[in-house]
């Protein structure tokens, strides 16, 4: 796609083939209590939150996010400040899909989704706390001159029938599917056909969530928080979690290809990009939990209708934005100003929202945490008052959607973060089976009691 095309429909207020003009914001109340945090925290819960900054779409899931990230963050600002290590530059900001995590150790450690936890050093590791494990996209297109539409279906629904508990895939939101390029200044078929494979392969995924096989090693710093341990890595300790990270990062792309040639066979494709979205970044001196870095291919996927976007990053956040747009205006004495222009975020995808409106969180910390949330919503339709208490978020996935490919791409534009190069219009689905597709897929052996507890009240108005 030539600039100038590019630079007219990033002007276009029908943009994507989508019209923002009726995406709004609420500006709700919205009160969140954390129940028996420890006065000594308490500071560091006010710093975390005084360098967490937010350009998610809608408000319900992402201020829950928001107010979980506080907790994570603020365990690792509070172990850094006791080491003695510069924590001056670090901020987290969330992209557009921010939400919470589907992950119950990443919650219960006080982490969510969709965000960018950056420090802006090499003197040490302390993002890996947050759970890393080289999630990521590949797309690759297709062959048309050895497969149609029909022959592409019949291949891939072949290979669907022996489909069992994929270990390649199998859990979360992960997928793979074929898609129809359409362009989306006149909305017709290219002709162009894409396959995007979205897993990570969990490759290596123990010694990225836990650490304690580096305690020997020097630079391994274990440190106790009030809400629990987090550990900080310096010298050898960092260099080896992330060899083993980049190490698992490429295993995780191999499998990607591998899944593709089990279907299509070798010859049949040429690969666009392989892009991770989960994991470390800039020599570990950030980690990005469901955010991708500008480059000239990524995909942005959202539910199994609408499909993807296939865009090019811009660079971003640019000094337009930054002095112009908050939740930027004002920032221009912190220490990381500077790094703020160069974040370059592009969403991965759409993340999770409630449909009702979201207007308490009660966050219940122990020892070791979050032990448990309680959230308040409000059904004004039905004139209904939901109170939802849980300690994994897939206890209320019933209340859950994806968030829509407009309510993403309205902030995209706002932002000026990508420009689009095509819309990936789904043709097949190969993994999950479509008629097997939920809002999140949980794997048998993630079965177990969530101890939800619900109650609904009459609202009153």
């Amino acid at each position: 796609m030539g600039i100038k095309l590019a630079e007219e429909i990033m002007r276009s207020t029908t943009d994507w083939g989508l019209s923002f003009t009726d995406i709004s914001i609420r500006k709700k109340k919205f009160n969140v209590k954390y129940e028996r945090l420890p006065s000594k925290f308490k500071p560091w819960i006010k710093e975390a939150t005084r360098r967490i900054h937010s350009i998610a779409a809608n408000r319900n899931s992402s201020l829950i996010g928001e107010s979980v990230m506080r907790i994570g963050f603020a365990k690792l600002l509070y172990a850094l400040n006791k080491l003695e290590l510069d924590w001056s530059r670090a901020f987290v900001l969330f992209a557009p899909d921010g939400t919470f995590s589907m992950n119950m150790e990443r919650l219960q450690r006080g982490f969510t989704y969709g965000a960018v936890i950056h420090f802006g050093t090499t003197d040490y590791l302390a993002v890996h706390n947050a759970m890393p494990n080289g999630c990521g996209f590949s797309i690759y297109e297709l062959d048309t001159t050895k497969f149609t539409d029909e022959e592409i279906i019949r291949v891939a629904q072949e290979h669907q029938k022996h489909l069992s508990d994929d270990k390649k895939l199998n859990i979360g939101n992960h997928f793979a599917g074929v898609y129809r390029g359409i362009d989306p200044v006149t909305n017709e078929d290219s002709g162009r056909r894409f396959v995007v494979i979205h897993c990570s392969g969990h490759v290596g995924k123990k010694k990225l969530y836990w650490t304690d096989y580096l305690s020997e090693v020097d630079g391994y710093n274990r440190v106790e928080t009030p809400l629990g341990a987090v550990t900080i890595l310096q010298d050898q300790a960092r260099k080896e979690y992330l060899d083993h990270f980049n190490w698992s990062n490429s295993k995780n792309e191999g499998n990607r290809e591998c899944y593709l040639k089990e279907i299509f066979g070798d010859g049949s494709y040429k690969t666009l990009a392989s892009v991770t979205h989960q994991g470390l970044f800039r020599d570990g001196t950030e980690i990005r939990l469901g955010v991708q870095e500008s480059a000239p291919i990524l995909p942005i996927a959202y539910n199994a209708v609408e499909g993807l976007d296939m865009v090019e990053g811009l660079p971003n956040i640019t000094e337009e934005i930054l002095t112009t747009k908050d939740p930027f205006i004002g920032l221009e004495d912190r220490p990381y100003y500077e790094a703020l222009k160069t974040i370059n975020i592009v969403p991965h995808g759409g993340g999770y929202e409630f449909d009702y409106l979201v207007k308490k969180l009660k966050i219940t910390v122990n020892k070791n945490g979050i032990e448990k949330l309680k959230i308040t919503l409000h059904n004004k339709k039905q004139k209904q008052k939901v109170i939802l208490e849980f300690k994994d978020f897939k206890a209320i996935r019933s209340y859950l959607r994806y968030r829509t490919r407009a309510e993403i791409l309205s902030k995209v534009y706002y932002y000026k973060l990508a420009r689009p190069i095509y819309h990936l219009n789904p043709l097949f689905q190969i993994y999950p089976p479509i008629q097997k597709q939920t809002v999140y897929i949980v794997a048998p052996h993630q079965q177990k009691n969530f101890e939800l507890k619900v109650k609904i009240k009459k609202l009153y108005f």
